[in-house]
């Protein structure tokens, strides 16, 4: 399906919780920013386990991972598989936004 719009959820999701529930819902895609440290916190990972059962297409965008952390992601959380994964760090802005574009036409 072509993207017919977008909505944007600025700032926290945690301080934001209606608009969050009804974009998860009514989203095709979900593109969530983490880092690292996020997957720590059991209220995000709680969050993160919510846009995994929704039934749009997950992206999660990290500032801060790396390869070998990637690894490590899907083994600590496996229901992660289906989900892509766009590594943000030593990448400059129209790679990302190139990564983006082409999650969105598939």
């Amino acid at each position: 399906p072509e993207a017919v719009a977008f909505a944007n959820l600025r700032g926290d999701a945690q301080d934001h919780m209606v608009q969050f529930s009804f974009l998860k819902e009514v989203s095709f895609m979900n593109f969530i920013l983490l880092t690292q440290h996020d997957l720590k916190d059991n209220s995000r990972i709680l969050m993160l386990e919510e846009l995994i059962e929704t039934p749009g297409e997950l992206v999660l965008l990290f500032s801060d991972l790396t390869k070998d952390d990637e690894s490590q992601l899907k083994t600590t959380f496996p229901e992660l598989k289906d989900c892509k994964i766009i590594k943000m760090r030593n990448r400059n802005l129209a790679a990302i936004n190139k990564t983006i574009q082409s999650y969105i036409v598939e």
